[in-house]
């Protein structure tokens, strides 16, 4: 199976998540080049369909070969293999986490064990797919919420600082990114998506009206224009321009 070109793999969103960047990407699997890619595979780890079988055959002859050896040397949840530099997949390790039909409740513990293979590796970014979509037949906002659930509690990710979420649809892709937006990248979280952080600080000035007599009436008004005027401003670089300026009644 040929992959796309690299240069066809199109990133729409990036936020940050307790210190690990979440990605969308749209394109294809086999064209990443992060460090490993991640796959869900039978419990017997054919590797005769879908994702897996595009995997063994882009990796070459030796992988199948690998593949059972490593099988005896590793734990069955989860199992990782290096691949040759020759081989037809840009990254350097794949990561085959098996799962049954049964494993429909429980996607949670799979992606725990794609994190837990990932800290052993101690690799800085991985690329996987929305677990549980596909062939498993999870809806969307159940798979979302085995994603959030895993990564809210996994409780140390290790050298791992990217994770690149997957698909060929930019519908899907689209959907992931308005749902790390809200709910895992949001403000109320303490943490800003990459849109929000490229916003400038509005300005903000201040007016306070003096009248001997009567009492200080003070007006608020924002813009993001930069030349805003003023007597006194405050700058730094995640809070607004803050202008004062004191407008006397007395001679108007």
């Amino acid at each position: 199976m040929s992959s796309i070109n690299q240069n066809e793999n199109k990133e729409i969103f990036s936020c940050q998540f307790r210190g690990l960047e979440f990605c969308c990407v749209v394109g294809d699997i086999l064209s990443s080049n992060t460090d490993c890619i991640g796959a869900i595979c039978d419990s017997n780890f054919s590797l005769t369909f879908g994702l897996t079988k595009a995997i063994k055959d882009a990796a070459g002859d030796d992988f199948s070969l690998n593949l059972q050896r490593e099988r005896r040397k590793q734990s069955s949840s989860a199992i990782s293999l290096r691949l040759s530099r020759n081989c037809g997949l840009r990254t350097n390790f794949v990561i085959l986490c098996p799962a049954r039909r049964s494993s429909r409740d429980s996607f949670d513990e799979i992606y725990n064990h794609f994190l837990s293979k990932a800290k052993e590796l101690q690799i800085q970014s991985m690329t996987l797919p929305l677990l549980g979509t596909g062939h498993y037949g999870l809806s969307f906002d159940l798979a979302t919420q085995f994603l959030k659930k895993a990564f809210t509690q996994f409780a140390d990710f290790g050298n791992l600082k990217k994770v690149q979420f997957i698909d060929q649809s930019e519908n899907s892709m689209g959907l992931l990114r308005d749902f790390f937006n809200t709910q895992m990248c949001s403000k109320t979280n303490g943490v800003k998506s990459t849109f929000d952080s490229t916003h400038s600080s509005p300005d903000i000035s201040i007016f306070v009206f003096s009248d001997s007599s009567k009492s200080n009436i003070c007006g608020q008004s924002s813009s993001n224009n930069p030349g805003s005027s003023g007597t006194s401003s405050s700058n730094s670089s995640n809070s607004p321009n803050i202008n004062v300026s004191l407008i006397t009644g007395d001679g108007n």
